[in-house]
């Protein structure tokens, strides 16, 4: 489980090599918590690009609210295997929490 909490926390996706021909797009889904109460469920399509930290989730700056990720999908529409480099970052220290290659066509979700 992935929590963000408080205005400097965001959660990054980047590739850990170029691709070949296309960046891939990555979806998201969370819930806003209230304490341990549901609040609201989001969902969006982030795409990545390249090498470069994308943000698919920045906290909420809601003082006693947080977020939680629900799932993170990805298919690798590339012509080749890219490895993927899901991060925390609180502004100060990026943390990295998965390193995964997928191949061709595959589909990678995290839950």
């Amino acid at each position: 489980m992935i929590r963000l909490r408080g205005a400097n926390d965001f959660l990054q996706m980047k590739l850990a090599g170029a691709i070949a021909t296309s960046n891939p797009s990555v979806y998201i889904a969370w819930r806003v918590l209230d304490g341990e109460q549901v609040v609201d469920r989001r969902e969006q399509v982030v795409a990545l690009s390249g090498t470069a930290d994308v943000t698919l989730l920045g906290a909420n700056a809601a003082e006693n609210q947080y977020l939680e990720v629900d799932e993170i999908r990805l298919v690798n529409t590339d012509t080749a295997a890219v490895t993927f480099i899901l991060e925390h970052d609180d502004t100060v220290t990026e943390t990295e929490l998965a390193h995964v290659a997928v191949g061709v066509n595959s589909l990678l979700v995290l839950d």
